[in-house]
């Protein structure tokens, strides 16, 4: 398993070089699985348990793309779709949370702020 340290934060990438590469494999998955029309409780329990390693990743664009997709599935499906939607940023938001991925996108002079405009 691949590791990189951001700031004293384990980034896990699962083996890609990257971990918002990861993170791209990772969201790619979660339509397919939350789209289910047979038995979606197993699609809705898988996407449940890919929250975790995406979490791992600590990759904003990872949540960003999930809250997304999330809600083009709740726009395109309607009905019971909303609420899994709801359920999934949710969901989502929480095991972020529990994992201190907030950490990550704290004002620290690292990113947007240092680059300069030409």
């Amino acid at each position: 398993m691949s590791e990189f340290t951001w700031n004293g934060i384990v980034r896990h990438g699962f083996g890609f070089y990257n971990p918002n590469h990861a993170a791209a494999l990772i969201c790619a998955a979660f339509p397919f699985l939350l789209g289910w029309k047979r038995r979606p409780w197993i699609g809705i329990l898988l996407a449940a348990a890919l929250l975790v390693p995406l979490a791992l990743t600590f990759s904003r664009t990872g949540l960003a793309v999930l809250i997304f997709e999330s809600a083009l599935l709740a726009v395109l499906k309607g009905g019971t779709a909303r609420k899994t939607a709801v359920a999934a940023i949710a969901l989502a938001i929480a095991v972020f949370g529990a994992f201190g991925v907030p950490a990550r996108s704290t004002e620290s002079g690292t990113s947007a702020t240092r680059r300069s405009i030409p």
